[in-house]
C-alpha cells in the first residue's frame, strides 16, 4: 500500500524561558557584565562531520517525515505501510526510514532511546492507537527534546483514505500539547529510493572548505596575513 501526504494544517508554538536574574554576572548598576576571557577558537561546527546537523548527514529525513508525528516535507512524502499481526511498519520515502510499531507491547526500558522513539500500538475497534516515547536528545520533530511524547491514531475513512490524528506532549519545550489531523490518500505511484549519501556532495565540501580556511588562518600560516 502506498500512501501520500498532501497538506497538514496545525500550529506549534515555541516556548522560551528567560534566564533568572541571578544566572548571569551583573554590574553594580544592575546591567549584565560582558567582562571575561572567552575561548571562541577551540571548536567550531565545522571541525568534524559529527558536528554537522543530523539531516545534513543524511541520517533522519528533512523534518519528521517518518514521524512521529509524520509531517509533510517539501518532497518525497510517500509512505509504504506493511501491516502484520505483531507489527506495523511505516516506510518513509525520504531517507528510507522504517518506523516499526510493536503491537500490544510494553515500552522499552527508559535508557534505550532512538531518534524516532519507541512506538507501541493497539487496536480500538478499527482505529490503530500508537503511543511513542523514549526519544533521544535529537528527535526528528524540530525543537523537541528527549521528553517528547506523541500519541497518534490511524483509521480508514474509506477505501482510498487513511486519516491520521496526532497530539504532541513536550512540556520542557512547549507550553502545552498541540496536534492536528490530516488525510493520507492512497496512490498507485511508486516509492522511490532516496539516495541521499550518494549525492551528498555538500557535506564533504563543507569539511574540505573548513580545512582550507584552517590552513589560511594566521595562527596556522603566519605568512597568510602578509602582503
Amino acid at each position: 500500500m502506498h500512501l501520500f501526504i498532501p497538506v497538514l494544517i496545525a500550529a506549534a508554538f515555541m516556548l522560551t524561558t528567560p534566564h533568572a536574574a541571578g544566572d548571569i554576572p551583573r554590574l553594580t548598576n544592575g546591567k549584565s557584565s560582558l567582562s571575561g576571557v572567552f575561548d571562541v577558537a577551540t571548536i567550531t561546527p565545522f571541525d568534524n562531520m559529527e558536528q554537522r546537523p543530523l539531516r545534513e548527514r543524511c541520517l533522519p529525513g528533512f523534518g519528521p517525515v517518518a514521524g512521529p508525528p509524520a509531517l509533510p516535507s517539501v518532497y518525497n512524502n510517500h509512505k509504504r505501510i506493511v501491516h502484520t499481526k505483531d507489527y506495523v511498519m511505516i516506510f518513509a520515502e525520504m531517507v528510507h526510514d522504517a518506523r516499526i510499531i510493536c503491537m500490544n507491547a510494553e515500552h522499552r526500558p527508559n535508557p534505550i532511546r532512538t531518534w524516532m522513539g519507541d512506538s507501541v500500538g493497539h487496536w480500538e475497534g478499527d482505529t490503530l492507537m500508537v503511543d511513542t516515547t523514549n526519544f533521544t536528545d535529537q528527535p526528528a520533530l524540530t525543537s523537541a527534546d528527549r521528553n517528547l511524547h506523541v500519541v497518534e491514531t490511524f483509521r480508514r475513512v474509506d477505501a482510498d483514505t487513511l486519516m491520521c490524528n496526532f497530539m504532541v506532549y513536550n512540556e520542557t519545550v512547549w507550553a502545552g500539547p498541540w496536534g492536528g489531523e490530516y488525510s493520507w490518500p492512497q496512490t498507485d505511484e511508486k516509492v522511490y529510493k532516496y539516495a541521499c549519501h550518494e549525492g551528498n556532495y555538500a557535506l564533504g565540501n563543507i569539511i574540505r572548505g573548513a580545512r582550507l580556511l584552517d590552513r589560511e588562518h594566521p595562527l596556522n600560516n603566519p605568512s597568510a596575513g602578509e602582503d
